[in-house]
């Protein structure tokens, strides 16, 4: 893994295009004094980490537990156990793409994908330790990585459009952030609640994370305007936009 790390850095350095010249993009914008602490104290961005968070905790919940889950229920061997779970990391990453794609149509609007999308991956959870065949699971599984992964590029893509290059780093890590906090917290307490109830119970305990991530999607500012506009209080010279719903970003990704 370390190497590959190593070689991703060398395409990095080789293959990224330089910065544009300054006769394309401007004179380069100053990051405000304190603004990224006033970030640390925004609702707007900590808004998107909860969304965030609620993602990660299918995530993790998944990725940590169907493994154990199919070899103890359903008497897989452990030799095929890291097979199934090639289909719906597949799935997933093409949802993310997938996902960006429809934030960049939608000009953010998170909530337009999260909430249907969390929705469909709320009944496959209810599903997905119902199944009685190893391939019923495999494939609602899928389904839900699927529906899960759509919703990746949602949680930042209204910050990235609109704060400058310079806070744009502060604002992923508050986002990142929360889902670390999920990677943290949600395998052990996956563990806890199977052995205090059942695998069953557990999964189901996961459908916190779509229930969480519908509410952050229903309160986060939707366009880049809106968040700018929430943003004014802490950051003062951040442009005034026009707060309307059909106004472009400030700075397009």
């Amino acid at each position: 893994m370390s190497v590959l790390g190593l070689l991703v850095v060398v395409a990095i350095r080789r293959g990224l295009p330089g910065p544009l010249p300054a006769e394309q993009t401007g004179p380069p914008l100053r990051r405000p004094k304190g603004a990224a602490t006033a970030l640390l104290g925004s609702p707007a961005v900590w808004g998107f980490a909860v969304m965030f968070l609620a993602y990660d905790v299918v995530v993790w919940g998944l990725n940590s537990w169907s493994a154990s889950f199919l070899m103890e229920e359903r008497g897989l061997a452990v030799s095929d156990a890291g097979l199934v779970s090639l289909g719906p990391t597949l799935l997933a990453a093409v949802a993310v793409v997938v996902g960006g794609r429809l934030s960049d149509r939608f000009e953010g609007r998170p909530r337009r994908i999260v909430v249907p999308a969390m929705c469909v991956a709320a009944g496959l959870l209810v599903l997905l330790p119902l199944t009685t065949t190893l391939a019923r699971f495999v494939v609602v599984g899928t389904l839900v990585s699927g529906a899960v992964g759509l919703c990746y590029m949602p949680c930042f893509s209204v910050p990235l459009r609109s704060l400058p290059p310079g806070l744009t780093g502060a604002a992923s890590g508050i986002i990142l952030f929360g889902g670390q906090l999920s990677g943290i917290a949600v395998p052990t307490l996956f563990g806890h609640i199977v052995d205090a109830f059942s695998y069953r119970t557990a999964f189901w305990s996961l459908l916190v994370g779509p229930v969480l991530a519908v509410a952050a999607a229903l309160q986060v500012p939707q366009t880049s305007p809106r968040f700018l506009a929430r943003l004014r209080a802490d950051i003062t010279d951040t442009p005034k936009e026009d707060d309307s719903d059909t106004s472009t970003a400030a700075h397009p990704a």
